[in-house]
């Protein structure tokens, strides 16, 4: 009988073939596969929010389904049914603008990084060449930042 552990084993083993392809870093393997997976839905045409929905009644059912041989095998999610909800199309956005960000930010940083790196060799053209991008990035930044303020502040009103 396949056991809770022994599925994920499973959903860890793809877990990690996924983070080795895409190249990310473990603590955004899950959510960069949720993310990709939501992606090829769309492509699909497959209701990912309705997949995700069948998925966590499975678990549910699964978890019922040991009925305490292996306590282990289910532990409580970080979102209960209590808490989970089905985000609007408000917040939705509101994600989508401070996950762009957060990589705007990432790619900025790095280039910075790069930047300050060249220069401490005293590449001052290769720095300033590797900087340049950064106005375009921060710009970019900003008007994220900016959208998702205004959304949250609409929303607010509303």
């Amino acid at each position: 009988m396949v056991t809770n552990l022994d599925r994920a084993e499973l959903a860890a083993a793809a877990l990690r073939h996924f983070q080795c392809i895409a190249g990310t870093e473990y603590q955004d393997a899950l959510t960069d596969l949720l993310c990709d997976l939501m992606h090829w839905s769309d492509r699909e045409d497959i209701d990912f929010q309705n997949a995700l929905d069948t998925a966590r009644m499975h678990y549910e059912a699964e978890c019922e389904e040991s009925d305490g041989e292996h306590p282990e095998d289910c532990k409580p999610t970080v979102r209960s049914k209590n808490v989970a909800k089905t985000m609007t199309i408000t917040e939705t956005a509101i994600y989508a603008n401070l996950s762009a960000l957060a990589e705007q930010l990432a790619q900025a940083a790095e280039l910075s990084t790069e930047a300050a790196a060249a220069s401490k060799l005293g590449k001052q053209n290769q720095a300033i060449g590797t900087a340049l991008p950064l106005e375009d990035l921060l710009s970019q930044s900003r008007a994220l930042y900016d959208a998702a303020i205004a959304l949250h502040r609409h929303a607010s009103r509303g």
